[in-house]
């Protein structure tokens, strides 16, 4: 069932077959908002009511968090999400967050001096100066972590057994190589391209001196290009 009168008042209500349901509501789109919902016919009637920017409380998955709260907005904003909560003053410059188990992703930050964010056996990334100098480690879990340090936009690296990439005066300068599938290089970017990426056995490979030529192939076409955009022949 739903009632409109756009935008002074919206009014919906759902009834599922597994007696569970929902009611939403607003006035004055979009300051005033409320709503319920209830897991099952037995159950009680979870409630929500905000009036924005000074108050919400909202549950059952409200913006995608399982409950979202906040007072006097961006002052003070709570949010949780699969067992994590999540506290933040003044959105987005301060705030911390995390789970019991310490296992689970946590994370502080004071933006923009400093941002850390880590999961236990998985990834630690941090940054100092947001977003200009940034430091990581990934893929921990796989035994062969991926190292990488960014000075934005003078330089940056990333380094393991099979990644090895790198940028100076980003994005005129790039170069990666992914072991045996993957291998590119930009020089004074666009004027200078160099891709081959065998990634899905696509064996594409493509580079162009732009606008002069281009020449493209993979294993479902292959281009030609002479000053772009006017000569071009595709097969």
């Amino acid at each position: 069932t739903q009632a409109r009168l756009f935008p002074l008042w919206n009014w919906v209500s759902r009834e599922f077959t597994d007696g569970s349901a929902e009611t939403d509501w607003y006035f004055l789109f979009p300051f005033i908002w409320g709503g319920a919902e209830r897991q099952n016919a037995e159950a009680a009637w979870d409630r929500y009511f905000g009036v924005l920017p000074f108050w919400l409380d909202a549950p059952a998955e409200f913006l995608t968090y399982d409950r979202l709260t906040f007072f006097l907005w961006p002052l003070y904003t709570r949010t949780e999400k699969d067992g994590r909560v999540g506290h933040t003053f003044l959105w987005p410059l301060l705030g911390f967050g995390g789970a019991e188990d310490p296992a689970e992703t946590h994370w502080y930050r004071a933006l923009p001096l400093f941002n850390h964010i880590a999961r236990q056996g998985e990834f630690a990334r941090y940054s100092v100066l947001w977003p200009f100098i940034n430091w990581s480690i990934e893929l921990i879990e796989s035994g062969d972590p991926l190292h990488s340090f960014n000075l934005f936009p003078l330089f940056g690296w990333q380094k393991n057994e099979t990644i090895t990439a790198w940028s100076f005066l980003w994005p005129f300068f790039r170069g990666e190589n992914i072991g045996t599938r993957k291998t590119r290089y930009d020089i004074l970017w666009p004027f200078f391209h160099w891709l081959e990426d065998n990634t899905l056995d696509r064996d594409l490979k493509t580079w162009w001196v732009w606008p002069f030529i281009s020449r493209t192939t993979s294993i479902y076409r292959s281009t030609w290009s002479v000053l772009w955009p006017i000569i071009w022949w595709r097969e």
